[in-house]
């Protein structure tokens, strides 16, 4: 699970991408004041939604805006398999974690359950460098 980088449901859709560039992230949880989730945001989904810059080659929407607002999500006390499951209907990219608040504790990918998976049969999931010179 990753750490639980969020973006306010009204937040410039500027800021969104300057946070996906400086974390290199794929999906972001898009949250309300009180921390409730309101949907998630891919990359890819806010280049979609740059098209309709200002002449200044601002875009004056916000994250509201583009994001996707159905989705699936899981508990924090969900199994790995629940959450692979919804992983593999395919309606959402990715899973936002969340606590008995309703607030997002972290965000589940794939690659999150694959590691954990192989983790669990005692897989090591390293990749061996690469002798010198070659």
């Amino acid at each position: 699970m990753h750490a639980p980088f969020v973006i306010l449901h009204d937040a410039p859709i500027s800021a969104a991408l300057e946070l996906f560039e400086r974390n290199g992230l794929y999906a972001l949880p898009v949250v309300d004041g009180n921390q409730d989730l309101q949907g998630l945001v891919t990359r890819e989904g806010l280049m979609a939604g740059c098209d309709g810059r200002s002449a200044a080659g601002i875009d004056p929407r916000c994250v509201g805006d583009v994001m996707l607002a159905e989705l699936d999500v899981v508990g924090e006390t969900d199994t790995l398999g629940t959450a692979f499951s919804l992983l593999m209907d395919g309606r959402s990219p990715c899973l936002p974690v969340l606590d008995w608040r309703g607030h997002v504790v972290g965000i589940l990918a794939e690659s999150d359950i694959l590691e954990a998976s192989g983790h669990l049969a005692g897989i090591h999931c390293g990749v061996a460098p690469h002798p010198a010179g070659r």
